[in-house]
């Protein structure tokens, strides 16, 4: 039995794919941060002060936030921003009817920058 594949019958060279969207950076990065304890049942916003030089600015975009372990049960970042260079603001909720603290150590941080005089237009979305 022979396991080749020929591939599509492709008689051009298809049109490349331009570019889309407003993204101009994305990054992912990893820093140390020591959360305190969140009260019951409420949210918390905690500030964190990041390695020097990493170049985060005022609004830049936070789309993912991993912890460095498991969480407790019932406490776990809901969102989080940038409030200054270097500087994040996570916003913790614990849900559970006693105080608890999420994990010290290295947290993973997804970061996304908007493209530099970009200007949003009515149906960007659909623009594309």
């Amino acid at each position: 039995m022979s396991f080749t594949n020929a591939g599509p019958s492709i008689t051009s060279t298809p049109e490349p794919q331009g570019n889309f969207g407003n993204a101009y950076k994305t990054a992912v990065l990893t820093t140390s941060i020591t959360p305190a304890a969140v009260a019951t049942v409420t949210t918390a916003g905690q500030s964190f002060t990041l390695s020097p030089g990493l170049g985060l600015v005022v609004g830049d975009q936070i789309s993912a936030i991993n912890p460095p372990s498991y969480t407790p049960a019932g406490v776990f970042p809901v969102g989080a921003i940038v409030t200054a260079a270097d500087t994040i603001t996570i916003t913790w909720a614990n849900v559970t009817a006693g105080s608890l603290t999420p994990p010290a150590g290295v947290y993973t941080l997804e970061i996304n920058r908007i493209q530099p005089g970009f200007t949003q237009n009515a149906g960007y979305l659909n623009s594309f």
